[in-house]
């Protein structure tokens, strides 16, 4: 939109930006920049999705004398628009697990880690310590001792994967963001499945 002007050189946006959008009427009062943004996409990956759709019926129909002047009517506008259409819908299944990521409350996930993280520790910390003063073993200690050669592996597993997916979606928002937007978190799921709702609707 700022094409040819000091702001021209955008190299990110911030993904809330997608909720505005809707926000921008035209002057119908009824159009909003989603609409126009939707109606341009849809042009686009029409046009993209009838050339796959006729590079696939070239190669198959190679040999026969079938692909002669048959595009007339299919490649009107209004075919471009419905294949772009089903494109552009089809987006809201392709993003589905977002929305189920966006149910997930990001902060109190990292707080259960590291509270798993923290009891491990101050479990084995006992064992090491007030269990060994016990001169006879227990069972208690035996079966302590075997839980704890389990979970220690599975905490650990625990630990890793929160911080590489923490780390996954902060590079992701960092992509858009460039950089400049502070961590969010799995706020960015939330925001793309809103996004995907009111696209929806347009669509």
């Amino acid at each position: 939109m700022n094409d040819g002007t000091y702001r021209g050189g955008a190299q990110a946006f911030r993904l809330d930006t997608l909720l505005k959008l809707s926000d921008v009427k035209g002057t119908d009062s009824k159009t909003t920049l989603l609409h126009f943004v939707v109606q341009e996409i849809i042009r686009s990956e029409g046009i993209r999705a009838a050339r796959t759709e006729r590079a696939g019926r070239s190669i198959s129909s190679v040999g026969t004398n079938n692909d002669s002047d048959e595009g007339g009517a299919e490649e009107s506008e209004e075919h471009y628009r419905s294949l772009g259409l089903q494109v552009i819908s089809g987006l809201s299944n392709e993003l589905g697990d977002v929305k189920k990521a966006a149910l997930i409350d990001g902060d109190a996930l990292s707080s259960t880690v590291l509270k798993l993280g923290h009891s491990m520790v101050k479990t084995q910390e006992f064992l090491d310590n007030d269990m060994k003063n016990i001169e006879e073993e227990s069972e208690f200690q035996h079966c302590m001792e075997s839980f704890m050669e389990k979970a220690r592996e599975e905490v650990t597993w625990l630990v890793d994967e929160e911080k590489r997916i923490m780390a996954l979606v902060k590079s992701t928002a960092d992509y858009f963001h460039g950089n400049a937007g502070k961590d969010e978190g799995l706020r960015l799921f939330l925001i793309v499945r809103d996004f995907l709702t009111i696209l929806d609707k347009v669509c």
